[in-house]
């Protein structure tokens, strides 16, 4: 997927501060072995966010903040024993998130931050793929997910800060929805980055993640897993790696991003 995520933020007063926000989202999705099909879609869909910021002392900040789900309509090609066939696939919606987040102070220098952030994926059930005259039906059932994390920030001088941090995360999929389409498990994040201002309207923020899932084993039918995996069983094992960057400019008493 690639997204797209303009937003504007105001300073209602010194401690409340609202965003709101839109977001583009291109989806592509590709699948080589659906029994003896493989099909490939993609589409463009947009959904809102929005966030709030308390600051209920000096010093101390609270923050909450929503993404809306997005609702994506694929359109491409089934390849079958039928030939190609157009399809279209009306459901593949991928889920809202809220975010709960605190940054404490602990010298002019130093903060500690802490987040936690819950995504509903249990609505991303069953995906039905329509290409006439087939119907193929993609069971995911997936729970929903949760992040949990803990960090901090560090000013080395005034332009330049420094962060890093820890987190874990719940994964959606378990025994009984790991296909080999998607061998996912709970993964520890580790991370760092920083935020440079280059005048008092400009700033980039840059951060690496080094995503580290744990091992899994990908269950045959018969023993728990999904029934799309068939007779078949195995393990799975990766590292995933995230580049990150971002651009804010500041107009006024607003800050665009």
């Amino acid at each position: 997927s690639l997204n797209l995520n303009p937003a504007i933020a105001y300073q209602v007063t010194d401690w409340l501060a609202l965003a709101l926000g839109a977001q583009v989202q291109y989806a592509s999705v590709e699948l080589d072995a659906v029994g003896p099909l493989a099909l490939e879609g993609d589409d463009i869909g947009v959904g809102l966010t929005a966030g709030v910021l308390l600051t209920p002392w000096q010093g101390t900040q609270i923050g909450l903040g929503y993404r809306s789900r997005i609702d994506h309509e694929l359109e491409g090609e089934l390849e079958s024993p039928l030939g190609t066939l157009d399809l279209v696939a009306e459901d593949f919606d991928l889920p809202d998130t809220v975010t709960l987040g605190l940054r404490q102070s602990i010298t002019d220098d130093i903060r500690m931050v802490a987040g936690v952030e819950w995504s509903n994926w249990s609505r991303f059930e069953t995906v039905s793929v329509a290409a006439p005259p087939l119907t193929v039906p993609l069971a995911f059932n997936y729970d929903d997910g949760w992040f949990f994390s803990a960090g901090g920030e560090f000013d080395l001088n005034p332009q330049l800060t420094l962060r890093a941090g820890i987190g874990y995360e719940l994964s959606p999929i378990d025994d009984a929805n790991r296909s080999f389409r998607l061998p996912d498990s709970d993964r520890l994040w580790l991370s760092a980055g920083g935020s440079y201002k280059a005048g008092e309207r400009w700033s980039l923020d840059a951060a690496y993640s080094f995503i580290l899932p744990e091992e899994t084993e990908i269950l045959a039918a018969g023993d728990g897993g999904p029934s799309g995996n068939g007779p078949f069983s195995g393990e799975g094992d990766a590292q995933i790696h995230i580049v990150s960057a971002a651009v804010k400019i500041k107009l006024g008493g607003a800050a665009h991003q």
